[in-house]
């Protein structure tokens, strides 16, 4: 970089998608712009699939202003494709598959208000003969067309190129602004008059980030080869599995809102592993695996404007997983914001949160936390405990930590996938000597040995519903639930406690919710029945989490 001027327009910080698109429009406007990118982070436009897509959710609804984003973004990156002489957009459809018949149902409901708009169809005969040989089938599947796959890595690299050979590109980290006095930014004995900050989850570190409602979350993904799969849509099943060509695709991603860091995570790859057993027939080499942080804010929309407390700042961020999308449009007009003063939109502005928002429950409010904080006050070191419904290993291994080496737990679940992804946590915890693994279902727990004679569970666990990354249609249902609730109660040693954390927001999920709490209303004296948390109102899909305590054997009081 060149340091002939003491002064220079702007300092664009942050080399992912945004800052790289905002720094070449800025020097395409004639000003005087350098790009600083830390070559030792990886921002979340590298990691992520660049997906673009008019259909998203669970209700399939229409990305909001749909037209005028996506007509921008085209724009821009065919352009980018022209100047570069490189493909960078690619068109795609994205096949939805159903785990049951009632996601089949609800799908063909909302199927008949996007098919006049073009924006889905159905599967055809041929489609489903061509991938048989590589897919489990699915229970029923709609084509959601419209999309495209940008090359967020390839275009981040030609940017960046451009930017290096004009002399404008810094390839370093910077300290956030320090404090509120002063105009601008100085680094590297150049002052500059404006600065943006686009570093993603690098605006956590600012003073006061706090000021601004980021809600930060984790996505992994992993880079799988399969070998004679050629696919020119994504296949959505829970996750997605997205190709790149030559037989390569990305699987994922996950979301993990409790711990916002780069940091690749055992648990994600054994849930996007399970996604992959559950999803394909045929053999699969997973080749890498990612991690990024995407930022979003609780309207779902960019901020893009003035920094709340340093004048002179500029922030463009919270794009969350609509990067692709989102960035051109908000990009083009903070450049004609900065350049030819014209006001940002409203909906932009990061004062539309200068209302403090309602605070959200802390992590340690969730459900799942809530069942542990709960068990954690009758679990001892040296005691038994069970866990009814092991999933991906969470609950387990945390039994596993709270009984110590003395104790011992007991742990089932009804999917092989589950007994894996189980051991294999156990095993990079070594926790795996004091855990006695069980494929069974539950509903015949009052049938299993599990403990040595003589020996009770002091704690034992349910965590209802489906297994994370799992067949969606394998669910834990009300029947055999009831009949495993009835025979922990049993095996409880007196003074234990019993937890379950339901979730009404799967098909089938709220009938057994309900089935529940008629069966906890039913529980005589001397049980004693609690909500764990603040329950949300009966209607929501939100998770409960629920403890029933047994009282100690007044025998054994001293």
């Amino acid at each position: 970089m060149s340091t002939a001027a003491s002064s220079r327009d702007c300092l664009v910080v942050g080399g992912g998608l945004a800052g790289s698109l905002l720094a070449n429009r800025l020097l395409d406007r004639g000003w005087t712009v350098d790009l600083a990118a830390d070559p030792s982070t990886m921002p979340a436009s590298r990691v992520g699939a660049g997906l673009i897509t008019p259909v998203t959710g669970r209700k399939f609804g229409l990305t909001p202003d749909w037209g005028p984003l996506s007509k921008t973004a085209l724009e821009w990156y065919r352009a980018f494709e022209k100047q570069f002489q490189a493909p960078l957009l690619a068109p795609l459809e994205v096949f939805r598959w159903f785990a049951n018949a009632e996601e089949a149902t609800a799908a063909r409901r909302r199927r008949r208000r996007l098919q006049p708009a073009g924006w889905a169809r159905p599967i055809t005969t041929a489609e489903q003969a061509a991938w048989e040989p590589f897919f489990h089938p699915p229970h029923a599947g709609l084509v959601l067309t419209g999309a495209w796959r940008l090359d967020t890595a390839g275009l981040l690299d030609h940017l960046h190129r451009r930017l290096a050979a004009a002399g404008r590109f810094i390839p370093q980290s910077l300290p956030p602004p320090a404090n509120e006095a002063g105009d601008g930014y100085a680094a590297h004995g150049i002052r500059y008059r404006k600065v943006v900050w686009c570093e993603g989850a690098g605006v956590l570190r600012h003073r006061g980030a706090d000021t601004l409602p980021w809600k930060p979350s984790r996505g992994e993904l992993l880079e799988v080869e399969i070998p004679g799969l050629r696919l020119d849509a994504v296949i959505r099943r829970g996750h997605s599995l997205i190709p790149l060509g030559d037989h390569r695709f990305l699987a994922g991603a996950t979301y993990d809102w409790d711990h916002p860091d780069q940091t690749p995570t055992p648990e994600a790859r054994a849930e996007l592993e399970s996604f992959l057993h559950n999803l394909l027939r045929v053999p699969s080499t997973i080749t890498g695996h990612r991690a990024g942080v995407r930022v979003g804010t609780p309207d779902n929309r960019p901020v893009a404007g003035p920094h709340p407390l340093h004048p002179g700042h500029w922030i463009c961020n919270g794009f969350g997983s609509k990067g692709s999308l989102l960035i051109p449009w908000t990009v083009e007009a903070l450049a004609h914001h900065l350049v030819d003063g014209t006001p940002l939109p409203p909906e932009l502005l990061p004062q539309r949160f200068s209302r403090p928002p309602p605070p959200e429950p802390p992590p340690n409010r969730r459900p799942t936390t809530l069942a542990r904080q709960a068990v954690c006050e009758i679990l001892r070191p040296g005691d038994a405990a069970l866990d009814a419904t092991a999933g991906n290993g969470h609950d387990t291994a945390f039994l596993a930590r709270t009984v110590g080496p003395r104790g011992r737990v007991a742990a089932l679940d009804i999917q092989p996938a589950a007994i894996s992804s189980t051991r294999r946590r156990l095993t990079e915890e070594k926790l795996l000597d004091r855990v006695t693994l069980l494929q069974a279902d539950h509903g015949d727990l009052a049938e299993l040995v599990l403990f040595p004679p003589g020996v009770r569970p002091t704690a034992i666990m349910f965590n209802l519903g489906y297994l994370p990354g799992g067949d969606r249609r394998l669910i834990t249902r009300p029947a055999s639930t009831l009949r495993a609730l009835e025979a922990a109660l049993t095996l409880l040693a007196p003074g234990g406690i019993l937890s379950v954390v339901a979730y009404p927001g799967h098909p089938g999920g709220a009938g057994e919710l309900a089935a529940l709490q008629t069966w906890l209303t039913t529980l005589p004296p001397p049980w004693q029945v609690r909500r764990l948390g603040d329950h949300p109102p009966p209607d929501s899909p939100h998770p409960r989490a629920f403890a029933v305590l047994q009282p100690p054997d007044p025998r054994s009081s001293p």
